[in-house]
């Protein structure tokens, strides 16, 4: 028996993955899923330099 996706034998599922934006077979589009990464980076990035105290000259200890 050949594999089929999911996705292909069930155009109801097809239909809400390409709704939810999830790229189909052999779409160009490969730096998609760096989102998540990226923006969560530069979050953190934010709050470190906004919400974190600079410790220079402070004593620490």
């Amino acid at each position: 028996m050949p594999f089929t996706a999911p996705a292909a034998s069930n155009p109801q599922a097809l239909a809400a993955a390409q709704a939810a934006g999830y790229p189909k077979a052999g779409d160009t589009r490969v730096h998609t899923g760096l989102w998540y990464p990226v923006v969560f980076a530069a979050i953190t990035v934010v709050v470190g330099v906004f919400f974190l105290p600079e410790t220079k000259g402070r004593d620490i200890h």
